[in-house]
């Protein structure tokens, strides 16, 4: 079904105000009107009605006799974290290390109060072993991660730790590796984002530009080269760095459990286009920390004075960028509700 114009159903509005009006009164026969005086006042209505602010129109929301709600976007401070550790050959020097720091990472995130995911891509020899009352918060992709492709790895693994991604959780990666990436930080920013459909903070446990322009040092080993391309997504995607050459990692686990901590903003859109719900009976309704629960308008197109939801034809539905500014000010949650019609 094909929803009527604005600009026809407030003609139309107008139109039948004025009609309602003219016919309780006897259409002039008792008021001293005749036709073309009754014509000019529709006219008049009409054209009030249409040339009105956006902003001034009621929007009357139709009947759900049968609500379902099929979306929830709440503010959390829930998180997925997905480690890729390079498992090449140069990266065995530093196995134990690894093994060592990570039972760091797990004792903070058992001693923390956040509700996480973490998935570990790499062969099942360098993933950390979870504390069995945290088994259900761990998935670990058993492939080998090349030297160069920590990058390439996260984008060919995407449908694995798709469905452990959920939608109200930040997203972060933490990239630890000896070498330098072969696929550039630019492509990888562009191709992340549009699989996530969001932005997400990226850690880099690489090494450095030592002094002479080579790659950090340790008594136990030596890099293969600076991770410039993992240093640039850190630093545009402010995340945080530590050099691969540390020897403990209880710094960068310090800081990078104070980043998990940031209560993230209610997201603002739904993807729905491939959910076989009915696009025309879609409602959004805000239920606030505090006061009523609001059921947003639907306008036709995103402008800068809108107020409520479009949705688009592929199925997204995207708020305004004012009351999704408001929505995040009152806080509560967004319920994305089907009406069956």
């Amino acid at each position: 079904m094909v929803p009527a114009s604005p600009r026809l159903s407030r003609r139309t509005h107008a139109s039948a105000i004025v009609l309602s009006l003219a016919l309780a009164s006897g259409c002039g026969a008792r008021t001293g009107l005749d036709v073309d005086e009754l014509d000019a006042g529709i006219d008049a209505a009409i054209d009030a009605a249409i040339d009105a602010p956006e902003d001034s129109v009621d929007t009357m929301v139709d009947e759900c006799p049968d609500p379902v709600v099929a979306r929830v976007r709440e503010e959390s401070n829930a998180v997925d974290i997905i480690w890729v550790i390079d498992s090449s050959l140069s990266m065995r020097d530093e196995l134990a290390r690894i093994r060592r720091n990570a039972r760091i990472f797990w004792n903070a995130m058992e001693a923390s109060s956040l509700d996480f995911r973490a998935v570990f891509i790499t062969p099942q020899e360098f993933a950390p072993v979870a504390p069995l009352e945290l088994e259900h918060r761990y998935w670990n992709r058993d492939v080998p991660v090349f030297s160069n492709e920590a990058l390439e790895s996260l984008i060919a693994n995407f449908p694995f730790y798709r469905p452990i991604l959920r939608p109200d959780a930040a997203t972060h990666f933490v990239v630890v590796t000896d070498d330098e990436s072969s696929l550039p930080a630019a492509e990888f920013d562009l191709e992340m984002r549009r699989l996530l459909g969001h932005e997400y903070r990226l850690h880099a446990v690489v090494s450095e530009v030592a002094e002479g322009g080579g790659a950090c040092s340790s008594p136990t080993n030596i890099a293969i080269a600076p991770g410039e391309e993992y240093l640039e997504l850190a630093d545009e995607n402010d995340g945080i760095f530590l050099s691969v050459c540390s020897e403990d990692w209880r710094d960068l686990i310090d800081r990078l459990s104070n980043e998990l901590r940031r209560v993230i903003p209610i997201r603002c859109d739904f993807e729905v286009g491939d959910d076989g719900l009915e696009v025309e009976s879609l409602r959004v309704v805000h239920q606030p920390r505090d006061g009523e629960p609001r059921t947003l308008p639907r306008v036709d197109r995103l402008t800068p004075r809108c107020d409520g939801f479009v949705v688009s034809e592929e199925g997204s539905v995207q708020l305004c960028e004012e009351t999704c500014r408001d929505v995040n000010l009152a806080r509560g949650r967004l319920e994305l509700i089907s009406c069956a019609l």
